[in-house]
């Protein structure tokens, strides 16, 4: 279950560095893109990981991209 998990961290982590995202950012967006009735809710403690977060809205994945994300597995355990 964790290696799924672990595909869909090292495809965020793959995204060109022309995006200017972090792979949270890429991983928010993603989530973000899903559909309208689709809401993240992501934690954090830290003020820098809010304003990141946030700016995920701005991020704008690409329609090839989004095609290699919906390939990927479902996340799996409690957490995600």
């Amino acid at each position: 279950m964790a290696y799924n998990n672990e595909q869909i961290r090292r495809r965020c982590a793959s995204a060109p560095a022309s995006w200017r995202a972090t792979p949270a950012q890429v991983a928010i967006s993603w989530v973000l893109a899903a559909g309208k009735n689709v809401v993240t809710i992501p934690g954090t403690q830290r003020m820098k990981y809010l304003k990141e977060n946030l700016a995920a809205a701005d991020v704008q994945i690409p329609e090839e991209w989004m095609k290699r994300f919906s390939e990927l597995p479902s996340t799996a355990g409690d957490r995600y």
